[in-house]
């Protein structure tokens, strides 16, 4: 039965027993509607009194408003389910590895059936590389805010270079799962597309470096190994005994960044 099909029916059902059926009715079909629609049940009866001084319009109207919420309730549970999901696969990936998270432990840890997360997921594969395209995009945000494309490279590359810094500090679990998913052969080549083009500023940064003089005429890896790879190492240090960097060490960090990739 179609959706709108089976609206208009309990529409015109308790419309039918607000208004001229009340006698008729049956306390299995209050049962029936009762285990069909709880949430929708109970809101009715929360507002009975309201409802018994309205008109027939008012109460369909009533009735509508009922069931849009309802399906709102339902979305918004479905996408609690997809979150835990997601919570789930990187914190099991990030302790154990990929191989030692199987769907099963994933769900288990999630709160939901084996079987549900195949309702948002195709497979394994399909959940690990949503979940690292979404970190990736995530990520993008924060390395990118307050970037200037137009400012002098050294600027720019300071602005970028200090937000990946405070992203590794505040989300150091979705940073490890990162570069978990960036050596493994589980994320396809599609998403690694997706992931390099979150960064892709950084890159034209580069360039536009080399082509003025001021970056060494090195390849993209290597830029990044000289230039990042230090600093990723560090605040993953510092996370795990729980230390502060103080802003005279970031400052110097920094300067050695910078030293390692300019002319």
């Amino acid at each position: 039965m179609r959706a709108d099909s089976l609206t208009g029916s309990l529409v015109k059902y308790f419309s039918f027993f607000y208004f001229g059926g009340q006698k008729m009715a049956t306390r299995s079909v209050l049962l029936t509607f009762f285990f069909l629609l709880p949430d929708l049940f109970f809101r009715l009866y929360r507002h009975i009194k309201i409802i018994f001084s309205q008109n027939e319009q008012t109460f369909i109207n009533y009735v509508f408003l009922c069931i849009i919420n309802n399906s709102k309730m339902v979305r918004l549970k479905t996408e609690d389910k997809r979150e835990a999901i997601l919570k789930a696969t990187l914190l099991l990936v990030n302790s154990n590895g990929f191989h030692a998270a199987p769907m099963s432990k994933i769900a288990t840890n999630a709160g939901v059936s084996a079987g549900t997360i195949y309702l948002y997921f195709q497979n394994k594969e399909d959940l690990v590389n949503t979940l690292y395209r979404e970190l990736k995009a995530k990520f993008s945000g924060h390395a990118l805010y307050g970037f200037n494309p137009e400012a002098p490279v050294k600027k720019g590359f300071e602005v970028i270079w200090n937000n990946i810094l405070r992203y590794k500090l505040s989300e150091p679990d979705e940073a490890t799962f990162i570069e978990q998913c960036d050596n493994t052969p589980m994320v396809t080549d599609a998403s690694r597309e997706v992931g390099l083009k979150a960064v892709q500023p950084l890159y034209d940064l580069w360039e536009r470096g080399q082509q003025e003089g001021i970056i060494k005429p090195l390849c993209r890896p290597m830029l990044y190994a000289f230039s990042l790879f230090p600093m990723i190492y560090v605040a993953g240090i510092y996370t795990k005994e729980g230390k502060e960097l103080s802003r005279e060490a970031i400052d110097a960090a920094f300067g050695a960044s910078w030293d390692a990739i300019r002319t």
